[in-house]
């Protein structure tokens, strides 16, 4: 976020009026509405409480810019095997709404980008042989890692973690 300032989305598609409670990671600040009407304040825990009418859309943007991010927190990464799938995930300690961008090195070979969330549940399913050029087979050692970015650019890498293909 080279601007640093946080906007808000929120849809409501059915046709009664929807109250949501929303984590931003701008504490304290006023809103103001680009699109449809509110009044918004997010609290010192960085809550927001929207009120979106029925079939209507809001966009919000922060009028206090996000927190400068002075350390990078530690990264901790899941990995969890399926039917040609592997689901990667990953958790942050704190608010700054970073990005995670999973590598993997198949046996000995070269560290390869997986893929990136900028969703705060920070996760996604990996369909290893999907374009490859050389297909991972049974028995291949698989070792990866999640590498998170925050907002002010500071870097951290979980463990590593390994699986065999079986």
């Amino acid at each position: 976020a080279t601007n640093r300032i946080e906007y808000l989305v929120a849809f409501n598609s059915g046709d009664k009026a929807k109250q949501v409670t929303v984590q931003t990671s701008t504490l304290s600040s006023s809103w103001t509405a680009l699109l449809g009407s509110a009044r918004v304040t997010s609290a010192a825990d960085g809550k927001v409480v929207l009120n979106i009418p029925a079939q209507s859309t809001l966009v919000l943007k922060a009028n206090k810019a996000l927190p400068t991010v002075t350390t990078s927190p530690k990264v901790y990464q899941t990995v969890r095997t399926g039917n040609n799938s592997i689901r990667l995930g990953a958790a942050i300690r704190g608010m700054d709404p970073g990005t995670v961008t999973w590598a993997v090195k198949v046996n000995e070979g070269s560290w390869e980008r997986v893929g990136t969330d900028d969703a705060g549940t920070y996760s996604m399913d990996w369909d290893y042989n999907t374009d490859r050029v050389s297909q991972i087979q049974v028995g291949d050692k698989l070792t990866f890692v999640a590498i998170y970015k925050n907002t002010s650019g500071g870097i951290s890498v979980s463990k590593p973690e390994q699986i065999t293909i079986k």
